[in-house]
């Protein structure tokens, strides 16, 4: 793998990861982490299919 497809593929999927599970639940003490887990979830798949088509057609 290019270092163009790791930072794709596993560094941005981490960095939301992070973001929606460590970092937001810190801040949002009111909202439930089952929102987190969903909203880490719903952003994960809907990142993967679009840079899967990006990679697949403009790549």
């Amino acid at each position: 793998m290019t270092f163009e497809q790791v930072m794709l593929f596993v560094v941005v999927p981490l960095c939301f990861i992070v973001g929606n599970l460590v970092i937001a639940p810190r801040r949002q003490r009111h909202i439930p982490m089952r929102i987190h887990l969903l909203s880490c979830a719903v952003g994960l798949v809907i990142y993967a299919m679009g840079m899967t088509i990006l990679y697949l057609f403009f790549i």
